[in-house]
């Protein structure tokens, strides 16, 4: 698997290294990235995605708590990056993650309440304070200039991957 380091990490997402430093020391990424040998932290595509979800649900103020936005990042990702990746890539799982763009999101002391919808109007119906309802589709076009050469990537590495094994 293949591993960015924090720089990487910054340039796609918006998160700079001293961030990332500052919110592994906070306890925020346990997580989020990998030790590597050498003693630094290397992220893959599903962390990145997480982290990007997070900054922007906190840099736009959607999402007041820092602790909250990385949980609900991680969660979606999956969600995100199945709107990212082109048609032709899409597994039967993204198809079905696609099916559900919408999520509800609220704290439950430490832990989030995920509630998954096909419509926002029936995401609507809490009224529990601090919930969130996130539409997949518009945070992956929000994140499409960032996150669209890492989904390319990720597609290079799995078609290498399948050539290799195929040999």
């Amino acid at each position: 698997m293949r591993l960015f380091d924090p720089r990487e990490v910054a340039h796609h997402t918006g998160v700079s290294a001293a961030s990332l430093r500052d919110w592994r020391f906070r306890g925020l990424l346990e997580e989020i990235g990998q030790l590597r040998p050498n003693g630094r932290w290397g992220y893959g595509y599903g962390d990145i995605a997480a982290l990007a979800i997070a900054h922007l649900l906190a840099s736009s103020r959607l999402v007041a708590d820092l602790d909250f936005a990385i949980k609900l990042g991680r969660y979606a990702t999956q969600f995100v990056w199945a709107h990212l990746k082109g048609d032709d890539d899409l597994t039967d799982l993204d198809r079905r993650y696609r099916d559900l763009p919408f999520i509800a999101a609220w704290p439950m002391g430490k832990d989030l309440q995920i509630e998954l919808f096909e419509k926002l109007e029936n995401a609507t119906q809490y009224s529990v304070p601090g919930w969130i309802a996130l539409d997949c589709r518009q945070v992956a076009e929000a994140l499409r200039p960032r996150l669209s050469l890492l989904v390319e990537l990720s597609r290079l590495d799995r078609d290498g991957k399948e050539g290799a094994s195929k040999r």
